[in-house]
């Protein structure tokens, strides 16, 4: 897995499955839609949700073998 820092992560990694932790605790994982000032956007079962960047301590990169 690769670490990200919120303000790194780009539309070249959409598609990508990504896990977003707060402050060391799992929040949630999906595949980035994308992003925009103040969200996080991932496909999860539930669709496609934002996640609020403050809320976002680190974004991990989910190897596809993973």
């Amino acid at each position: 897995m690769v670490w990200f820092g919120v303000v790194m992560l780009n539309e070249k990694y959409s598609g990508k499955k990504i896990k977003i932790f707060k402050k060391d605790h799992f929040l949630k994982w999906g595949t980035f839609v994308g992003s925009d000032d103040k969200f996080v956007f991932i496909k999860t079962s539930n669709g496609v949700e934002g996640i609020a960047k403050d809320e976002i301590e680190r974004i991990v990169l989910v190897d596809n073998d993973e």
